[in-house]
């Protein structure tokens, strides 16, 4: 950022600063649309802006296939990442397609499209899917939409997610599935022969073998295309990913905002500390040797017990070190906080850059209150969609974090993030699955390892305090600011 720049943003924030009334102009002037944008705020967005589907459509997502093929994990993870992005989103339970609980179960979910929802998800536990099947789901789909909201017809697209196996047409037997037919772009045909509003009923994207391959058909627009790059990740294998705030820095201790500062000596003994956790919790290390100096310090012998007995739940083996991957910011502090495990590979990242304060940068939380009064004020008040001036909001920080989510679910071996807080916050809600208006609020403390494990409905969650205790690094740490 240049020195004039800096200079004529710093003039326009005390200008207003000092205004009162051109700042009260710009209040009443946001609260007469506050009513109107009240659903898509909290979520960080404006509706308009995510959906980029043609005319506004709606998208239902219908997931088939047979058995034990991860239909429902699958599900669950685009249900997660919709939802993170901040589209309004749903999931709703079909059986085969052919029943009167279905077709209710379709209007339900259209009446939720109808009255503001963008993504319903169809996850049908019932496999024996057939073409003729999935045909009466896009006729009752038609049927249901054929209704006016303030006097226009709601579009809307209807996308298949199949999830195959190469050996399911060897083995037609295979848990009871044998009258399932898979997706298939020869349908389109068939769709044709129906009529208007069926000719595009036949878009699907086709996951063979958890993934190892994807067939798409007819993807079409922003969405749709966003979710191909996002599924061709995806898989239900188990892994582990831990996160984790560098070390203490000297910005931390000083209560300072942003920066590139280096590690405090505490935030040093740390690092060493990490890199002990993770040879104890991993294996292919003699851990007999990792600690060696704990015999010959008696009076810390105490505090090392409390910190085993914390370590203890962390205890299982978490996988191979040789196999573990180091993901830091570009950032110093980040940076040498790593430095001293072992690992596969260390892959520097701008996106885990911590959120850009802009001119706040190096100012300290108390400097910034009393100088920007009207600015805090403000962050106080939706500190999500807030952004420091010529800096970052969360919701920015969420944009630029979407490339490694997309490599994050990628990832079939183990994974350690080290970051900084606000980033964390917004990594963590993805994979907990917490509300976009919550995220900003998450208590991510210094000398933490948060240790995520997958399951096939989610993550379960460890936590381990290292030492260090961090000392007095300031207000805002207290407040989980």
């Amino acid at each position: 950022m240049s020195k004039r720049s800096v200079a004529a943003a710093w003039n326009f924030l005390l200008s207003a600063e000092s205004d009162d009334a051109t700042l009260g102009d710009v209040r009443k002037k946001k609260s007469k649309t506050k009513d109107e944008t009240s659903k898509s705020s909290s979520k960080g967005v404006d509706a308009e802006e995510l959906l980029h589907l043609n005319d506004g459509a709606k998208l239902i997502i219908c997931m088939v296939g047979k058995s034990a093929k991860g239909k429902s994990a699958i599900a669950g993870k685009i249900g997660r990442y919709l939802a993170w992005v901040g589209y309004e989103i749903r999931h709703f339970q079909l059986s085969s397609g052919s029943n009167s609980s279905d077709n209710n179960k379709i209007k339900e979910a259209v009446d939720w499209l109808v009255g503001g929802g963008q993504v319903a998800v169809y996850d049908s536990k019932f496999e024996n899917w057939t073409k003729e099947q999935r045909l009466k789901t896009l006729q009752d789909l038609k049927t249901a939409f054929q209704v006016d909201v303030n006097n226009v017809s709601l579009s809307y697209r209807v996308l298949w997610l199949e999830t195959y196996s190469e050996k399911d047409s060897a083995n037609v037997n295979e848990n009871n599935d044998s009258t399932y037919e898979s997706l298939d772009p020869a349908d389109d045909e068939l769709l044709l022969k129906k009529g208007k509003g069926m000719e595009g009923g036949n878009s699907f994207i086709k996951l063979i073998d958890y993934g190892k391959t994807m067939v798409t058909h007819n993807v079409q627009g922003y969405l749709e295309s966003k979710l191909a790059s996002f599924c061709v990740n995806l898989h239900t294998e188990e892994r582990v990913i831990l996160m984790v705030r560098h070390g203490e820095s000297l910005y931390n201790v000083e209560d300072r905002l942003g920066g590139d500062p280096v590690l405090s000596e505490r935030g040093e003994v740390f690092a060493k500390e990490l890199a002990r956790f993770i040879r104890d919790n991993f294996g292919d290390t003699d851990t007999s040797t990792s600690n060696g100096n704990d015999a010959n310090n008696n009076n810390n012998s105490s505090e090392k017990t409390k910190t085993k007995k914390k370590e203890k739940k962390a205890k299982e083996k978490l996988g191979s070190y040789k196999d573990l991957s180091v993901w830091t910011s570009q950032l110093q502090r980040t940076i040498q906080t790593a430095a001293p495990i072992d690992c596969r590979a260390k892959v520097p990242w701008v996106s885990l850059s911590e959120i850009d304060a802009g001119i706040c940068e190096g100012m300290t939380y108390k400097e910034f209150k009393e100088r920007l009064f009207a600015q805090y004020s403000a962050r106080q008040r939706d500190k999500l969609n807030w952004r420091y001036p010529q800096g970052e909001s969360y919701v920015d920080v969420k944009k630029r974090l979407e490339p490694v989510i997309f490599e994050a679910e990628r990832q079939r071996k183990p994974l350690l993030v080290v970051a900084h807080r606000a980033v964390l916050r917004c990594l963590y809600s993805y994979f907990a699955n917490i509300e976009s208006s919550e995220t900003p609020f998450l208590p991510f403390p210094l000398h933490t390892v948060v240790i995520l494990r997958s399951t096939p409905s989610g993550w379960d969650e460890d936590r381990v305090a290292l030492d260090p205790v961090p000392g007095d690094t300031g207000a805002h740490e207290k407040v989980n600011s």
